[in-house]
């Protein structure tokens, strides 16, 4: 059977009405809740081992005290007993053997049935105290042996050294022997005392692990034992309670356990904080009369967590289910104010905090864009830095997942295939569709930019790739040619010996079919019949318009004569050379220019291959003519 505290039916019975502290006893309350971090006291001495007598005996008149359940339930002796009940307050803990066997099916004796056969005759009042066998025996209970003992779960515990520590431990108790649990215990109650900071229960009812102490009306001890299995395995003792409810023996015309809970406000008392409790009864309680929020767990109340308890809204007209009202400061502009914010445990000077939506994915949460006064649809507002200068913000790339530190991303696009994307040549100024611009680099000079050949598949090395035919047919290919400058559709370019002087290279010659060793090929003129053509009588000194001018077998005679070509003219070395007479004369023999010969001698004929004839001194020889 799964029981609740009979006083929390009296609780539920007795709501809406002020109880006061009672005049007939001594006050061992707190008049607030203490907080999970509150250290807890050492134990006093508690007598020798084994020796249980300490705490109130039979006759003793009991304090009224005020304590908290397990379950946050505000509990003052006086104002929860029912009158017609005797009050039965027991103690326990989970390394408390004892109280272990008390409540285990298993056990030959056990009280867990006439507990629960007899639960709504008495007033029951469990309470968690100190642990008995802890790990650090240290700290136990003087009286008990000296051994630690694990508790229903199996595992050693400690000392409770804060609040937070007993009630975990008794949450233990709740867990493993409590209603609901799947064990071979039954501990028949859902909710349990917690014993003070300062073990005011343990100090004054007990002074031992696991004892009983029964009260009557009047708040006098009528009965204790040292064990409380023991006791009520006894069946005098047993007897003996179910007598205090048959036959109660009243000390008074009244019950003065709770005597002294009448109503203290009347109905034009002063409330002066307005929290419905007038100041009379506060301050009987102790409780502040002008703050609303000094009054036991009603003052506790903080619906909307704001700080400022129900109570106190409720006096100053603020909502208690809005943490934002009455104080609506919002310091980061988010929507949410800063109270409600850290009730969600988010950062109120943060305003992505907890709200951290990010529309335009540009780092930038909404509400911050919105306090700021940018878009917060544009990831390039606010920030409209363009690292790489593609057109493209870098809050913009980021949301879009390219790189805002390079160009070609994602504008990668290299129409002449360069290597460099088009907007890195736009940037620079090059084109975008002259693979050479801006590399122009050509190593073997053909022409052709590396950047082209490396494209076409050429080799940039060589000048012959790909321009390797040979138009003119001198052995040098094309792209060989106009890397050195030379003319790739001239023969005698850049081979140029004439070896019969004709004026026709030997290269030319050989490609003609001529023969590069007769000045008379291919040009055989013989304009005076003496059968020798006229460039051979030229070249060798005789003249060809007289037949009876002819060679001589020999050949010319060597000359002491020197001519330098220079621009548009020439000039000769020799001795008594200045006056004679001289002539130009083409490869067909026509005379083209005469004169008589001075210190320069300036000429005015088309470029191309002459004989300068000296007839006085017999010197001819073929001259190239250059502009």
């Amino acid at each position: 059977m799964n029981r609740r505290f009979l006083f929390a039916l009296v609780i539920l019975a007795a709501a809406g009405s002020v109880s006061a502290q009672n005049e007939h006893f001594d006050w061992l309350g707190s008049d607030a809740q203490p907080l999970p971090t509150d250290s807890i006291d050492d134990l006093p001495y508690s007598g020798e081992a084994n020796d249980f007598s300490g705490g109130y005996a039979i006759g003793d008149t009991v304090g009224d005290f005020h304590l908290w359940t397990l379950n946050g339930e505000e509990f003052i002796l006086s104002n929860e007993v029912e009158e017609t009940k005797p009050t039965i307050l027991f103690n326990g803990s989970a390394t408390c053997v004892r109280f272990q066997n008390d409540w285990d099916l298993m056990e030959a004796v056990s009280p867990i049935q006439w507990v629960t056969q007899h639960f709504d005759m008495f007033n029951w009042v469990p309470v968690y105290v100190a642990e008995a066998h802890a790990l650090d025996m240290e700290n136990c209970p003087s009286n008990c042996p000296d051994f630690p003992i694990p508790g229903p779960h199996g595992e050693y515990m400690l000392q409770h050294r804060t609040v937070q520590e007993r009630l975990d431990a008794a949450q233990i108790v709740m867990d493993w022997m409590g209603p609901g649990s799947d064990t071979n215990w039954n501990f028949p109650f859902d909710d349990i005392l917690i014993d003070s900071p300062d073990n005011l229960m343990y100090t004054h009812y007990f002074m031992r692990p696991a004892g009983i102490v029964v009260i009557d009306c009047d708040g006098v001890v009528v009965a204790r034992g040292d064990w409380f299995g023991t006791y009520l395995s006894d069946y005098t003792n047993r007897q003996f309670l179910i007598d205090l409810v048959e036959n109660p023996e009243v000390s008074s015309a009244e019950c003065l356990l709770v005597s002294d809970s009448e109503e203290p406000c009347g109905a034009d008392m002063l409330d002066s904080d307005g929290d419905g409790v007038c100041d009379a009864a506060e301050l009987l309680w102790g409780t502040d009369p002008f703050n609303p929020c000094d009054l036991g767990s009603e003052g506790i109340d903080d619906t909307d967590g704001d700080g400022a308890c129900d109570a106190l809204e409720a006096y100053v007209g603020s909502d208690p289910n809005n943490p934002c009202d009455p104080v609506g400061v919002d310091t980061d502009g988010d929507g949410f104010c800063d109270i409600e914010e850290e009730l969600m445990g988010s950062n109120p000077f943060n305003a992505c905090s907890p709200s951290n939506s990010d529309a335009d994915e540009d780092g930038y949460c909404d509400n911050e864009e919105l306090v700021m006064g940018s878009d917060m649809n544009d990831p390039c507002s606010p920030d409209g830095t363009d690292s790489d200068m593609d057109g493209l913000c870098n809050s913009a790339e980021i949301a879009n997942g390219t790189d805002p530190n390079n160009t070609c991303d994602p504008l990668g696009e290299d129409t002449d295939a360069d290597g460099l994307c088009d907007q890195i040549e736009l940037i620079i100024g090059s084109s975008t569709e002259d693979a050479c611009d801006p590399y122009h680099e050509d190593a073997d000079g053909d022409g052709h930019c590396d950047v082209i050949e490396i494209l076409e598949g050429w080799d940039p090395a060589d000048a012959c790739s790909p321009d390797g035919g040979d138009l003119d047919g001198d052995g040098w290919c094309d792209g060989i040619e106009r890397a050195n400058g030379w003319n790739e559709i001239d023969p005698c370019s850049p081979v140029v010996t004439d070896t019969d002087a004709d004026g026709w290279c030997d290269m030319e010659e050989l490609l003609s079919g001529w023969d590069p060793e007769d000045p008379c090929s291919p040009n055989a003129n013989d304009t005076d019949g003496d059968g020798l053509c006229d460039l051979l009588e030229e070249l060798n000194g005789s003249s060809p318009i007289s037949a009876e001018s002819v060679l001589s077998l020999d050949g010319p005679e060597e000359t002491a004569v020197s001519v330098a070509w220079v621009g548009f003219g020439f000039s000769v070395e020799c001795d008594g050379c200045l006056g004679l007479p001289w002539r130009l004369v083409d490869l067909a023999g026509r005379t083209v220019q005469q004169g008589r010969m001075e210190a320069f001698n300036g000429v005015a004929v088309p470029a191309g291959s002459y004989v300068l004839s000296l007839p006085t001194v017999g010197h001819h020889e073929v001259v190239p003519v250059q502009y």
